[in-house]
């Protein structure tokens, strides 16, 4: 999967990853590459209030330790949309009501 689309703090940072394929693995494994550089993280999903009845029900969590961008991504995701291509992830700050998105599709 590729990140088609990451807005964060007002800015469209895209382009930071646009080199690296994501793969969501088994046992919560989660793979970035971009050429022969390989970076391990992992993804879980937990329900959030005990009932499945909306996917925003649904934390996203992604974490990586390297490189240092991926620091951006690293979010507790609630999940705005899915299907069998892509997953549509939205992160708001309730400070300053600021929202994040992140989008993973289909190479």
């Amino acid at each position: 999967m590729k990140i088609t689309f990451y807005w964060d703090s007002n800015l469209n940072e895209t382009i930071n990853f646009n080199s690296f394929n994501f793969s969501f693995g088994a046992n919560n494994v989660l793979i970035a590459t971009e050429g022969t550089n390989t970076y391990k993280g992992t993804w879980s999903i937990t329900d959030t209030n005990g009932y499945i009845d909306s996917l925003s029900n649904f934390k996203f969590d992604i974490t990586f330790t390297a490189p240092i961008h991926f620091v951006e991504i690293i979010d507790d995701w609630k999940i705005i949309d899915e299907s069998a291509s892509y997953i549509k992830l939205r992160y708001v700050i309730e400070r300053n009501d600021q929202k994040d998105f992140l989008a993973f599709s289909k190479n």
